[in-house]
């Protein structure tokens, strides 16, 4: 609602991913972009531009970067841009984001989900005086960093899937260290085991 440009931090496991899934789907004016580390230029441009409703973009990548401004720009109310795993983007796709932020400022929310890998390839990039790290942090700098996940979130994980078993809970909680997906699938295993 504000059309902030934050960046958010946490752990593996911490739920980012399906937090930010859920958020999009229950969010009409969201375009939720999950990065992968192979991408090139155009297959970026082109996902962005699937997550927009457009499915048939043009070809070359300066009419894909005009098609996604006007397009977030004709939005009724301000979008959320959300790019989730940004941290696996290469450089050149990161370079991007300062377009984006340049463009879109004040006009749509830009969320970056990342790991705190994220931060620090940022400062390294910066201290090494590497192409762009300077616009990217002075664009994207602000962190929010999120707590590491707890017992108590584990335990609402379990019950939230149907396990009580305190000790169960417990067990699950100490495996998992904290990561929800380690958790998830415990979960999973127990259920199975105990035909839940």
């Amino acid at each position: 609602q504000q059309q902030s440009v934050v960046t958010i931090l946490a752990v593996a496991g911490s739920g980012k991913s399906e937090t930010s899934k859920k958020y999009a789907s229950e969010n009409a004016d969201v375009i939720r972009v999950e990065c992968a580390s192979y991408w090139d230029e155009k297959h970026f441009l082109q996902e962005i531009l699937l997550q927009m409703g457009i499915r048939n973009p043009h070809n070359r990548i300066p009419q894909m970067m005009e098609e996604i401004i006007k397009g977030i720009q004709n939005y009724d109310t301000p979008p959320a841009l959300i790019f989730d795993e940004v941290d696996k983007l290469g450089d050149r796709l990161l370079y991007f984001l300062i377009t984006f932020y340049n463009e879109l400022k004040w006009k749509c929310s830009i969320v970056l989900l990342s790991t705190y890998y994220f931060k620090k390839r940022l400062e390294d990039g910066l201290r090494n005086r590497r192409k762009g790290y300077e616009e990217i942090l002075s664009r994207f700098g602000t962190f929010i960093e999120f707590d590491q996940t707890s017992a108590a979130d584990v335990k609402l994980l379990s019950e939230a899937q149907g396990v009580t078993d305190k000790a169960r809970i417990t067990s699950i909680a100490k495996k998992s260290n904290g990561d929800l997906r380690i958790a998830s699938e415990l979960i999973r295993i127990y259920k199975l085991e105990n035909g839940i």
